[in-house]
């Protein structure tokens, strides 16, 4: 069961929109360079929705362009609603049977006639036929928003009853999105994507949103990219917040982790202090590490490791790192960074958490005598005064 969200942060409003370096690199591409397909990836918070919804928006004024926006999780674009090119809904996620709705849709708004047939394989001929057969002179382009997370069943569908007929047209631009790890596609045409990686914005950007958001806290937009990590969620979060303290922070890191699950969590709390814990390494941690440094005493560790760990995993929260000499778990880092900022402001709790990590290190040498400390030790963000 996915876990109610809070609407009012799934809002696109694009007076408020800050343009991004990303969407200048993305219009600047000489159309000879441009490919079929592009896959934006990001962490949750990242912008990735606003991303898409900006470059649709874009779309909408180009007339030599016929756009089509497809969000699989609730969000809300209140200008955009009366469009007959957005599937979009904001009380519900998108579910296995829209799929033929939606298709419905696409092909009636690129004047493609419809056929119901119990062959799937036809109906994707057909499509696929008739979109190469188009004379219109508008290129369409189909945006799919967060299309890694919305279950196995589901993307697999979507990939073959539309987007694999979209694309052997050869006559349509495909815009995906997501977070966590790459999906296995099917057809080869995703494997040769064009990959768009959102990098956390800096100051210039949380300037420019707070001003176009009249936040009365535009003055302090060093503290607020310092503390967000220029995560455009909290940084929306913190420019509306009455003050900005330790306590809004904390509200907006409880705002990004809960609007990242895709299922229930009943302790909360128990598991939000695991992921402070958690965002204090700079390096990459594995199972081991977790069961000595949060379950030390714990004859249940193991289990409880598996548990937390696969929970963060399956909700994008955790990811795997293999970029460097070691290889393990990190903190997803729009969430692991916000979380250190936070855990600075109370010395004490970060003078615990360190103490544990010491005693988890004293214990991973007992249990595993070719452990070196010091390269332990350092694998935190490590201050003892």
């Amino acid at each position: 069961m996915l876990p109610e969200k809070n609407i009012e942060y799934r809002i696109f409003k694009s007076d408020q929109m800050v343009a991004r370096k990303e969407t200048k690199e993305f219009f600047a591409l000489p159309s000879d360079k441009k490919k079929n397909i592009f896959i934006v990836e990001g962490d949750r918070g990242a912008g990735k929705t606003y991303f898409l919804l900006d470059l649709y928006r874009h779309y909408l004024q180009d007339k030599t362009k016929r756009a089509f926006f497809i969000g699989l999780f609730h969000y809300k674009a209140p200008e955009f609603s009366k469009n007959p090119n957005i599937w979009l809904q904001e009380n519900r996620k998108f579910e296995i049977s829209d799929i033929p709705n939606l298709l419905r849709k696409i092909v009636a708004y690129l004047g493609i006639d419809f056929i119901d047939t119990l062959d799937p394989e036809n109906q994707r001929e057909y499509l696929a036929k008739k979109l190469a057969q188009r004379t219109s002179g508008d290129r369409p382009v189909v945006l799919f928003d967060s299309i890694y997370e919305c279950g196995e069943p589901i993307r697999k569908q979507i990939e073959r009853d539309i987007l694999i007929p979209l694309l052997a047209s050869n006559q349509v631009t495909v815009i995906l999105s997501g977070r966590g790890k790459r999906p296995i596609w099917t057809s080869p045409e995703f494997r040769n994507a064009e990959y768009i990686k959102l990098q956390p914005p800096g100051k210039q950007f949380v300037h420019a949103q707070l001003e176009k958001m009249k936040s009365k806290h535009v003055g302090e937009f060093e503290k607020i990219t310092e503390w967000s990590g220029g995560c455009p969620l909290v940084v929306r979060i913190l420019g509306k917040a009455e003050i900005i303290s330790l306590e809004s922070l904390n509200k907006a890191i409880d705002v990004l982790i809960k609007e990242s699950l895709l299922v229930e969590i009943k302790d909360y709390v128990e598991t939000r202090e695991a992921m402070q814990k958690l965002a204090l390494f700079k390096a990459p941690f594995r199972d081991l590490d977790v069961v000595h440094y949060l379950f030390l005493e714990n004859p249940e560790g193991r289990s409880r490791t598996k548990k937390l760990v696969n929970f963060l995993l399956d909700n994008y929260l955790l990811e795997w790192d293999d970029t460097g000499e070691r290889r393990g778990y990190m903190m997803n880092k729009t969430i692991a960074h916000p979380l250190h900022a936070w855990l600075t402001g109370y010395p004490e709790k970060l003078k615990q958490y360190y103490k544990e990590w010491e005693m988890a290190v004293e214990a991973l040498i007992n249990a595993y005598p070719s452990v070196k400390r010091e390269q332990y030790i350092t694998m935190m963000s490590y201050n003892n005064k």
